[in-house]
């Protein structure tokens, strides 16, 4: 079981890009010596999508929802994806 914000934080914090590919990276990185993998469970949140004011500027900012990436991930052998869209 994969936790999405979990992984985005640790993908931010190592300089790397927070995509698909990395997301299955780190699922096949878990198994241990003599484990086999049967399902890699990815749960994260859907993109927010709307507006919000910024803190420091005060300007509004639109957000797109985009959940792509997420139907990519799902695609990739031995994932199960879910999200709260």
């Amino acid at each position: 079981m994969l936790d999405g914000g979990h992984v985005r934080v640790h993908a931010g914090q190592s300089g790397k890009r927070f995509d698909p590919d990395y997301i299955e990276k780190i699922g096949h990185a878990c198994v241990g010596a003599g484990e086999v993998i049967h399902r890699i469970m990815y749960h994260d949140r859907a993109p927010f999508g709307g507006s919000a004011i910024l803190p420091v500027s005060g300007q509004r900012k639109q957000f797109v929802r985009s959940g792509e990436w997420l139907r990519e991930l799902s695609y990739k052998n031995l994932f199960s994806v879910r999200s709260d869209f």
